[in-house]
């Protein structure tokens, strides 16, 4: 084992930790969302919406 093995292998084992905390956090918050959906705690924003409103703000803050 040559120690740049060694930290390559390392490097891809906390790849691969990290890869899977990040999605059970992402699975966690989906799940909490779609709760508050349905339960009418919050209510959804269109996509097309979402979109509009980024673009305003985009075009908005190239004139600064």
């Amino acid at each position: 084992f040559t120690p740049f093995l060694s930290v390559t292998s390392y490097l891809i084992y906390l790849r691969k930790a990290i890869d899977g905390t990040v999605q059970k956090l992402w699975t966690a918050e989906a799940s909490q969302r779609r709760e508050e959906i349905r339960s009418g705690t919050i209510e959804p924003i269109p996509g097309e919406e979402v979109l509009a409103q980024i673009r305003r703000s985009h075009f908005l803050n190239e004139g600064c």
